[in-house]
C-alpha cells in the first residue's frame, strides 16, 4: 500500500531539474504522462507539475539525475527524493540534510511511488523549512552499508517560491504565484 502518495497509483511523472540543462528523470506509474512543459511554471532551478487536479510538485534535479523535491495535497506539502539508492518499502533511513540555513537530521521513509519506482520521503517540519527556505545549494548525506556516505546536492534557487506555489494550487487557491515571491519566503 502506498502511504505517502495514494492518489498517484494511475499516474507518471517526468521530474525535470533546471530548464537549462534539460536533463529529465522519469518516475514512471500505469496509465498516463504528465508533461512538464505543458503548464509547468519554472522558478528558479525549481519547476512546478501538476500531477492531478488535487496534486501538485516542486522539484529540481542536480547534475546525476537525482530529483528532490515536494509533492503537495490538500493534507500539506512532503518532500521527496529520488537518489536512485535502494532501498525497503516501509523501512526508515536516517540522513542529514544542510544548507547555509543549517542542518537537521531527518528520517527517510521508503515509498514506492508506482510501477517499483522508490523514492524516500520525509516531512517538511520547521527545521526543514528552515534549511530550504535561506537558499544557496542543500545537501543530504546518506550512510551506506559499505561505511561510506553517498552525497547528493541539490541547488535551492526557487525553492521556497516554487513549493508555496504548489501548496497554493493544491489547496485551490489561484493567481499567478509569481507576484512578490522571494526565494526568502517560508514554505
Amino acid at each position: 500500500m502506498n502511504r505517502v502518495f495514494p492518489t498517484l497509483a494511475a499516474t507518471a511523472v517526468v521530474l525535470t531539474g533546471s530548464p537549462a540543462t534539460g536533463q529529465q528523470s522519469t518516475i514512471p506509474a500505469s496509465s498516463r504522462l504528465i508533461q512538464v512543459a505543458a503548464g509547468s511554471e519554472s522558478y528558479g532551478d525549481w519547476t512546478v507539475i501538476s500531477v492531478t487536479d488535487q496534486v501538485y510538485m516542486a522539484t529540481t534535479q542536480n547534475n546525476a539525475g537525482s530529483v528532490f523535491g515536494t509533492i503537495c495535497s490538500v493534507e500539506g506539502c512532503t518532500a521527496l527524493l529520488n537518489p536512485k539508492i535502494q532501498c525497503v518499502v516501509g523501512d526508515s533511513y536516517p540522513a542529514l540534510v544542510n544548507s547555509p540555513g543549517g542542518a537537521v537530521s531527518v528520517e527517510l521513509l521508503c515509498e514506492d511511488f508506482g510501477e517499483g519506482v522508490l523514492v524516500y520521503s520525509f516531512p517538511i517540519d520547521d527545521g526543514v523549512a528552515e534549511v530550504m527556505a535561506v537558499g544557496g545549494v542543500l545537501g543530504m548525506a546518506f550512510p551506506m552499508a559499505s561505511g561510506q556516505f553517498q552525497v547528493e546536492r541539490f541547488s535551492l534557487t526557487g525553492a521556497a517560491r516554487a513549493t508555496a506555489r504548489a501548496s497554493q494550487l493544491a489547496q485551490g487557491r489561484t493567481g499567478t504565484g509569481r507576484q512578490n515571491a522571494s526565494d526568502s519566503s517560508t514554505l
